[in-house]
């Protein structure tokens, strides 16, 4: 059985040199061919580089990810080898990313420092 995901997202930037109001600010559906997610929940990080296990999807589709402590830095990223991470992105303390994974990738996570909490919630595509 088939489902929708939707996908809203906006952008707004105010510094000394611009005020932007909600920059490409756009809402999209995506038919979900099989229903599945989300998962894993609530992921303890480290500063040693893990896979985020997404074994209950049969083909890995959108992502949310949150960073839920209010200090340290969790970095993301593709396994690049030898479980390894390839550090693409970085969450702040608080802040999230939103994207559409790769069928197959292996999604991994790395705290700058300490154990902090991610949630993630990964859906079917």
């Amino acid at each position: 059985m088939a489902g929708t995901i939707r996908v809203i997202q906006s952008i707004r930037v105010t510094n000394g040199n611009s005020d932007l109001p909600a920059i490409g600010a756009s809402q999209v559906s995506f038919v979900q061919d099989a229903v599945g997610g989300p998962t894993p929940g609530t992921v303890a990080t480290s500063t040693t580089a893990a896979a985020v296990d997404l074994s209950e999807l049969t083909t890995e589709g959108w992502v949310r990810m949150k960073n839920l402590d209010d200090t340290i830095s969790i970095h993301w990223g593709p396994d690049k080898g030898a479980s390894t991470i390839q550090k693409i992105g970085t969450m702040e303390a608080g802040e999230s990313a939103l994207f559409r994974l790769f069928a197959g990738a292996t999604l991994m996570l790395e705290a700058a420092s300490g154990t902090p909490l991610c949630e993630v919630l990964a859906f079917e595509d």
